[in-house]
C-alpha cells in the first residue's frame, strides 16, 4: 500500500514544523500503520485495541456497513493480536474513556522519557 503523495507531503511538513520548534513530542495517527509497510521511523508505537466482539458491534454500528463488508475489510488488516505484539504501547479501548485517556497521559510521560 503506498501512502498518497500530498498525504505524505503533508506529514513531512507537519514534523519538519515541529522539529523547527523544538517540539518535545509528536503523535502521528496512521490508520493501517502495519499494512501500509512504510516507514514511519517512530520511536514508538501505541495500538489501540478491543475485544473482537466489541470491534464488530462499532463497525456494524457505522451507517452502510454490512457483516459482508465488515469480513471484507478486516481480511485485508493485519489480526489484532499481531500489531499488539509489534506494538511498544498498548492502548485497551474496551475501557471507559477516563481509563483510556489515563493509559494514554501514561504513555505520553513514558514517550517524554526516551527522549
Amino acid at each position: 500500500m503506498l501512502i498518497h503523495p500530498l498525504v505524505k507531503q503533508k506529514y513531512m511538513e507537519f514534523l519538519t514544523q515541529a522539529t523547527s520548534n523544538n517540539v518535545e513530542l509528536v503523535i502521528l495517527d496512521i490508520p493501517l500503520l502495519f499494512e501500509s509497510e512504510n516507514n514511519y521511523d517512530a520511536d514508538a508505537i501505541a495500538v489501540t485495541f478491543c475485544d473482537p466482539q466489541t470491534q464488530k458491534n462499532r463497525a456494524l454500528a457505522r451507517t452502510d456497513m454490512s457483516e459482508k463488508k465488515l469480513a471484507a475489510i478486516l481480511a485485508k488488516q493485519m489480526p489484532q493480536d499481531i500489531k499488539k505484539q509489534r506494538a511498544d504501547f498498548l492502548i485497551d479501548s474496551d475501557k471507559s474513556l477516563k481509563d483510556m485517556k489515563n493509559q494514554i497521559v501514561d504513555i505520553t510521560k513514558q514517550c517524554l522519557q526516551i527522549n
